[in-house]
């Protein structure tokens, strides 16, 4: 099954905030997901990297997934704040992991605007 899907999946190194990178990668790529994880350790890379996945995301309306540790509380929600001022909506992971801290901090990231349909609507 891995061979199957082999060619769907990709994945780059990509230095936060270099937008024009980022959008020439999402015009060659056309992802439909973006998966980013433990990158919003850092709050002075937060504004960058909110830039980066959305010029990822926006072409194609790619979701985009964040799995974060929890750190400091603080981090989290500046991290929150700065992808909601991005234009990015967030919503509530499926099924919770573990019932510990590090597992209640994966998040799903929507372009603004996109909507979110239950399977088979």
């Amino acid at each position: 099954a891995a061979a199957l899907h082999a060619r769907k999946i990709a994945f780059e190194v990509l230095r936060w905030g270099d937008v024009a990178a980022a959008r020439t990668l999402a015009a060659r790529t056309r992802p439909d997901l973006v998966v980013g994880t433990d990158v919003g350790y850092d709050p002075s890379s937060h504004q960058d990297l909110a830039r980066t996945l959305r010029a990822l995301a926006e072409p194609t309306g790619a979701r985009v997934v964040l799995v974060e540790q929890r750190r400091w509380t603080d981090v989290l929600a500046w991290l929150r704040e700065v992808m909601l001022d991005e234009g990015f909506v967030e919503e509530e992971a499926g099924e919770e992991g573990p019932d510990d801290d590090d597992h209640r901090d994966s998040s799903l990231w929507l372009p603004y605007g996109d909507l979110v349909a239950p399977p088979g609507e």
